[in-house]
């Protein structure tokens, strides 16, 4: 495990692709030339992949700088974010409590300013457990190509409310953007 950030949040950091936006992708999606592990110890030994996932070809292609990729709970089932064998992230506003959710490393990635945008997974609400707090969430597209999971979300809506300090936040300004 390479853990280079202060959140903890990557299983493995790189750089690839040039451009303005930084993006980091939950490790059960593929990223050609680095094994996909979700997580799991039984998994240390997997292959790199082949080719990128959808996702992450279409946002390379969209001139996004990927980071790496982010921990999370095992094999993507659970909501703690816990994961004893690649990691825990903190989460960067309030460290003395877990970050939740499977895409933990995702959302303490954004949360902790060193990506502008992540993407996490759902495997049955395990992204909503990490943004619940400030996002709400639709289903977007599915993807089988490169996706280890059953389908991704989108933001849809950012939240303000009275304290906004979740664990995740998504700087307005790259919500634009998204939308033309």
């Amino acid at each position: 495990m390479n853990h280079l950030c202060e959140s903890n949040a990557y299983i493995e950091r790189f750089t690839l692709g040039q451009g303005d936006l930084r993006f980091a992708v939950k490790d059960t999606l593929d990223v050609a030339g680095y094994a996909t592990q979700a997580g799991c110890r039984a998994l240390a030994l997997a292959p790199p992949a082949l080719r990128h996932a959808q996702i992450v070809d279409t946002l390379l292609n969209q001139r996004c700088i990927l980071t790496g990729k982010t921990t999370l709970h095992e094999l993507a089932f659970g909501v703690t974010g816990i994961n004893p064998w690649s990691g825990t992230p903190l989460n960067p506003q309030y460290p003395q409590l877990i970050p939740g959710g499977s895409s933990s490393g995702s959302a303490a990635a954004v949360a902790a300013g060193e990506v502008d945008f992540a993407i996490g997974t759902d495997t049955g609400a395990p992204v909503l457990g990490s943004a619940v707090a400030n996002f709400d969430c639709e289903i977007n597209e599915f993807h089988e190509v490169g996706s280890h999971t059953v389908f991704y979300c989108r933001v849809q809506e950012v939240r303000v409310g009275e304290c906004p300090r979740g664990l995740v936040y998504f700087n307005r300004r790259y919500y634009d953007l998204a939308e033309e």
